[in-house]
């Protein structure tokens, strides 16, 4: 799906930004030009950008609980 048709951003492009370290519109917006012509895409782009920061968390944290935690030896 196309977030952003004037920049031709989709989403998978959006997600694949949020993933490499931008996590505001503004700063997608910087590496992609979403958002800079008509800014109809905003508030879409707001909740992929959302979605995806929360799912990058959430894998953060399951795999943080995950990892084997070595005993101490005393």
């Amino acid at each position: 799906m196309y977030v952003c048709v004037c920049r031709a951003i989709n989403e998978r492009k959006l997600r694949e930004t949020v993933r490499a370290g931008a996590c505001t519109v503004r700063s997608v917006n910087q590496c992609t030009g979403l958002g800079s012509a008509c800014g109809r895409c905003v508030p879409c782009a707001r909740e992929i950008i959302d979605d995806e920061q929360q799912r990058l968390q959430a894998a953060s944290c399951s795999a943080s609980v995950s990892a084997p935690v070595a005993a101490a030896t005393a």
